[in-house]
C-alpha cells in the first residue's frame, strides 16, 4: 500500500469519525480552495501554461 493510499485512509476514517470536523473542512475547502483539486481539474496543458506563465512573471518582476 503506498503513503498516498494510506494517508487518504486514514482521511477517510477521520471524516466518518468526526463529522464536525469534516463540516468544517469542507467550509474550509470551499472558502480557501485546494491546489490538489485545482491541479486535478485542469489538464495538463492548462497547468503547464499557468506554471509557465508564473516563471515568466517571477523573471520579469526580477528584471525590475
Amino acid at each position: 500500500m503506498k503513503l498516498e493510499d494510506k494517508s487518504e485512509a486514514l482521511n477517510q476514517q477521520e471524516r466518518k469519525a468526526s463529522p464536525t470536523a469534516n463540516s468544517r473542512d469542507a467550509l474550509e475547502r470551499a472558502r480557501y480552495g485546494s491546489t490538489k483539486d485545482l491541479a486535478s481539474s485542469l489538464s495538463t496543458k492548462v497547468l503547464g501554461v499557468i506554471i509557465l506563465i508564473l516563471i515568466a512573471a517571477i523573471f520579469l518582476i526580477a528584471l525590475l
